[in-house]
């Protein structure tokens, strides 16, 4: 099973699988059924304690630069949609997943470091509380891969997080981490559609599957 590349997920259950070869082959989308909370990230399976290390040379080619470009010009401005969100509660050995969903509103702008911020208003009907949140993707500083073709942009961030609190899945301890910071891995894929486009971001806390959020948005 497969989760490295994940793209359009409903409740984990959607992957996608970019070819590492060519960043112009077409998007093999698979079900391989759904995940599970503390699923290890496959970096982590094949990096092992030196996934834990966050040094990055990472520099955009000039294609991927023009691919960014353009991406950023479709983006920039506001949006409105939904948004499924999946989460992982609970202890490390009993997780479990909790998933609601959200009327959203999102403004997408270029920020100072050439990268892209997205600031969203996120309204829950269900439980009537809405919370603002904020995404920068594509910042260098913390890119550790990055893929594209003519519809998708992919891309793995890792940087460290203060802990608040102690114990449960954000209080894990692997190798190689502070006491007092969580690894934390975020995969973003950005699909165009006829209408907008939907972006994905899976989240892996200390190398294990904790947090998942798909929007689907339109002007």
């Amino acid at each position: 099973m497969d989760f490295r590349f994940p793209l359009f997920i409903l409740a984990f259950a959607m992957t996608m699988i970019v070819s590492a070869e060519s960043t112009t082959q077409a998007v093999t989308i698979t079900n391989p059924g759904a995940a599970t909370c503390n699923t290890p990230s496959p970096y982590y399976q094949e990096a092992g304690d030196a996934y834990f290390d966050l040094e990055t040379d990472f520099k955009f080619e000039p294609a991927e630069e023009k691919r960014l470009k353009e991406m950023y010009q479709y983006l920039a401005g506001d949006w409105q949609g939904t948004l499924i969100e999946s989460q992982c509660k609970g202890s490390d050995k009993n997780p479990r997943r909790v998933s609601r969903t959200a009327e959203v509103k999102v403004t997408a702008k270029e920020g100072i470091f050439n990268n892209m911020v997205i600031r969203t208003e996120k309204h829950y009907p269900k439980e009537r509380i809405t919370k603002s949140d904020h995404y920068d993707l594509f910042d260098e500083r913390h890119i550790f891969d990055f893929r594209f073709n003519e519809q998708d942009i992919e891309t793995t961030q890792k940087y460290r997080r203060r802990i608040i609190g102690v114990g449960g899945i954000y209080g894990s301890k692997p190798a190689g981490i502070s006491r007092k910071s969580n690894l934390v891995e975020r995969v973003f894929n950005i699909r165009t559609t006829s209408r907008g486009y939907t972006l994905a971001m899976t989240v892996y806390t200390n190398g294990y599957l904790t947090d998942h959020e798909v929007f689907t948005l339109h002007k």
